[in-house]
């Protein structure tokens, strides 16, 4: 993933760190060249104290400390965030999408039916094991339902986005999207588990009962699907809606049908756009759209199956039930319970750019001051080596202060 460019704070104490000692020393030779003429003897102290008191530090640490303690803050409360300067993108983002399965749903509880042929034992070992290997939070839960005798498996392979595949004894078995055990979109399972031919626009009523679906193949020979019920994490409204509140547009993209459109329109707000049926490749090409219209989008999805779409967005966010499962092109870990948090979280980050300028406005009066004191020779050097530490001791103080603030507004500090 591109590192996210420099924030404007971070631009700025470059360009005021590449100033501050030209004018420093610019500053002290004047004085000391004032004094010369008029009363020699308080050139030294003058000249010194100049050098002395000025202290770039607390300019210059502003950002390092306060971002260290966002960092720290959101570590706490389940965010893991790749760097600092991630933080930046973050922060100025207008788009937020969301995936859903995995992401708004809980993977760890969801209800799971199978429609389709009578299979024997060898088979649903073979099925259950190969479910165990999957990326997918859902197929890796069908494998803890069926819950089958440890078999051999080879040729294992994650398609991902689209499935798993192998082979046992022989015999090739694949689950996964229906594209990915060679169905299209007008085909079902009948009542007595046969697949057949059928019209998406003439039977609503039965595509609305449809849950996520796993579709299972036997070389080549489709045999079933899994049908899970999702359960959607607590608290999702309230922060759809506090994203809402900062002028932040949301998307939903779903690889899976539109069965629980109506059940998303009670959570998030009005305004919502929804697209199902998305592969992976159409969810980074919707990002990606986005993006070229001017937006900085922000993609929350469950990792791997959403690989493309967090790499193409400014901040990615992979959610996770399991720490062992997450995509490598995210600029940040979430976990699961604490995604209901993930406006407030967002709002702490926005925060943290008035605490650094506030910061930035402490150092400069600081300086002033001390430098007035300094260049009217009323400022004894050992008085002045102690301001300076002092001034970089308020700065870490008053950032950690403001954060920790922060946090307590947000309701963050548990």
């Amino acid at each position: 993933k591109i590192e996210a460019q420099p924030g404007l704070e971070n631009e700025y104490v470059h360009k005021a760190s590449q100033w501050f000692t030209l004018v420093l020393f610019l500053i002290a030779f004047s004085t000391a060249g004032y004094w010369t003429f008029v009363d020699p003897s308080k050139v030294w102290t003058a000249f010194t104290s100049v050098l002395i008191v000025a202290c770039p530090c607390a300019l210059l640490l502003s950002v390092t400390f306060t971002h260290g303690h966002l960092l720290n803050l959101l570590a706490k409360n389940g965010m893991y965030v790749r760097g600092a300067s991630a933080l930046d993108q973050w922060r100025n983002m207008s788009y937020a999408v969301f995936d859903k399965t995995g992401t708004l749903t809980v993977s760890g509880q969801p209800q799971i039916d199978f429609e389709g042929q009578s299979l024997d034992s060898k088979d649903w070992d073979a099925i259950g094991n190969l479910a165990s290997e999957s990326n997918h939070p859902y197929a890796r839960k069908v494998g803890d339902w069926l819950h089958r005798p440890k078999v051999n498996l080879s040729g294992v392979e994650n398609v991902i986005g689209n499935g798993i595949e192998g082979q046992c004894n022989g015999v090739r078995y694949r689950l996964g999207h229906r594209r990915f055990v060679g169905l299209s979109e007008n085909v079902s399972v009948g009542n007595e588990g046969l697949v057949m031919e059928r019209d998406l626009n003439e039977n609503q009523e039965n595509v609305s009962q449809w849950g996520s679906e796993i579709w299972c193949a036997i070389d080549d020979k489709i045999v079933g699907r899994f049908l899970l019920k999702s359960a959607y994490r607590k608290g999702l409204s309230s922060m759809f809606f506090g994203f809402q509140k900062s002028a932040i547009q949301l998307q939903v993209l779903s690889g899976d049908n539109p069965s629980e459109k109506g059940l998303l329109q009670t959570i998030f707000p009005p305004s919502t756009q929804m697209r199902f049926h998305q592969s992976p490749h159409q969810k980074q090409s919707v990002i990606e759209q986005l993006k070229s219209h001017g937006k900085t989008v922000m993609m929350v999805g469950d990792g791997l199956n959403d690989a493309g779409a967090l790499m193409a967005s400014d901040f990615g966010i992979a959610v996770t039930d399991d720490m062992g499962y997450f995509s490598p092109g995210c600029d940040a870990i979430l976990m699961g319970n604490s995604l209901p948090k993930l406006d407030a979280l967002w709002r702490l980050v926005v925060r943290g750019k008035r605490v650094i300028w506030w910061s930035f406005l402490i150092s400069i009066l600081y300086n002033v001051v001390g430098l007035s004191f300094a260049v009217s020779a009323n400022l004894n050097p050992m008085i002045a080596a102690i301001l300076m530490p002092v001034s970089s001791i308020s700065i870490v103080l008053y950032t950690w202060l403001a954060t920790m603030y922060g946090g307590w507004r947000e309701k963050l500090m548990n």
